[in-house]
């Protein structure tokens, strides 16, 4: 009696246990399906973390979800955002008043080296200099992709072009977008825009038109 107690009490619970093996599959990543390249926006889906990424940030010993060093995209576009739409100074004014501001707000060990300021001025001065041709391709690419005008998304890739006062948000994404033309020109990794966007910047009426600007 008692072992056909035990053979019951096991049938019973049988749904209710889930191998370890099955949480580990079902907590597997969701990998994305990219359909900008088709005209239409992609569907994003945020990647779970699994056992496995668990247990490798628990054997680190820096913080794999805050990064030692900040990326310099974030800076690259605030800087570019004043120098484009809210400032009337030059270059060199608005690239000082960032370090003034950055060495007051930063912490002592997240301070910019005079290599990354290098950088960071570079890439202002370029779309800068550079922003009426670079203009032209950003409206070349999102006239490529009808889902643009279908869903009413200009404003986040900083449209119409024409507008003088754009708001913060519309300014802010017309500084990405312009940036993100000029690193690919430059042949430079662009890593801080999201996907979506990044596959219309890359159509290849983009490519063919950024192929076609002298960088100044």
């Amino acid at each position: 009696p008692f072992h056909m107690f035990k053979c019951l009490w096991a049938i019973f619970l049988s749904p209710f246990i889930v191998s370890e093996a099955f949480i580990f599959e079902a907590r597997r990543p969701i990998f994305r399906i990219d359909l900008a390249q088709h005209g239409t926006p992609s569907t994003r889906v945020q990647q779970q973390s699994t056992p496995t990424t668990i247990a490798r940030a628990q054997q680190s010993n820096a913080d794999p979800f805050r990064p030692s060093k900040h990326p310099l995209d974030p800076m690259v576009i605030n800087v570019l955002q004043r120098s484009l739409f809210r400032s009337s100074s030059t270059i060199e004014d608005v690239i000082a008043e960032a370090k003034l501001k950055r060495a007051s707000d930063a912490d002592t060990d997240d301070k910019m080296s005079s290599e990354e300021w290098d950088i960071v001025e570079a890439r202002v001065r370029g779309v800068t200099e550079n922003r009426a041709e670079l203009e032209v391709v950003l409206q070349k690419a999102t006239d490529a992709a009808p889902w643009i005008a279908k869903f009413r998304a200009g404003g986040d890739f900083g449209l119409p072009i024409e507008a003088k006062d754009p708001t913060e948000l519309v300014a802010l994404n017309r500084c990405e977008c312009l940036l993100a033309l000029w690193m690919l020109r430059s042949d430079s990794e662009v890593a801080f825009m999201d996907e979506d966007r990044l596959g219309v910047l890359t159509l290849k009426v983009a490519k063919e038109a950024l192929e076609k600007i002298d960088l100044l």
